[in-house]
């Protein structure tokens, strides 16, 4: 029951897309949004997942596996960068996350933390290797709206 419940989830996140590309000179920079900040960062990382990957991000149940993801840092800036860093990791371990469950952001304390469930296939250079190389998520022009809704994320990767 668990697994179909992550299924459709991931299918619904997947087809979800707040997020676009914007000009830079050099590298690329990505503007994503959602009604929540947890969508928000959602939708950063399958911004840089489908710049990656291209658009092949099709996949059967069968081929779902997951990993429980926890990330702190000492504010929204920085969780934003170690966030996108742990899912270029993933992507460098051979797996391409298509999407998130039960996203939790918590900024009451003194740090700030992210825990999810990535939703994961395994990196098929048929499927998904119409993208190119991110290098590196930077710290440059990495702004977080956390106050008005929809909330904002301007995060710029090194291509």
């Amino acid at each position: 029951m668990y697994i179909s419940y992550v299924i459709l989830l991931a299918i619904l996140i997947h087809t979800r897309t707040h997020y676009k590309d914007l000009d830079h000179p050099a590298d690329i920079q990505i503007h994503s949004w959602g009604n929540s900040l947890s969508e928000a960062f959602e939708d950063a990382a399958m911004a840089m997942t489908r710049f990656m990957c291209g658009d092949g991000l099709l996949y059967g149940e069968d081929m779902l596996t997951w990993e429980e993801v926890s990330i702190t840092a000492c504010d929204m800036e920085a969780l934003v960068h170690h966030f996108l860093d742990e899912i270029l990791f993933l992507f460098s371990q051979g797996k391409v996350v298509v999407g998130f469950d039960r996203t939790i952001i918590d900024s009451q304390s003194r740090e700030c933390t992210l825990t999810t469930v990535a939703l994961m296939v395994d990196y098929n250079p048929t499927i998904h290797n119409n993208g190119s190389e991110v290098k590196a998520v930077t710290f440059s022009n990495l702004q977080v709206n956390v106050v008005n809704v929809p909330h904002d994320i301007y995060v710029v990767l090194d291509i």
